[in-house]
């Protein structure tokens, strides 16, 4: 039983690291799209992120 809750809190971190690194990354597309749209003037990059 104890290795089952070790594993369950190693499982846990993962997601939290998981879901902060994907969330950083999603920060990072976003801000190249909008700059993206800036520098062509077309402002479609950003919205394409969003929906997709």
């Amino acid at each position: 039983m104890a290795t089952q809750v070790k594993v369950r809190t190693c499982l846990e971190t993962d997601k939290t690291r998981t879901n902060m690194a994907l969330s950083r990354a999603f920060e990072y597309a976003r801000e190249s799209a909008a700059d993206l749209d800036v520098s062509t003037g077309r402002y479609s990059a950003v919205p394409a992120l969003e929906v997709g």
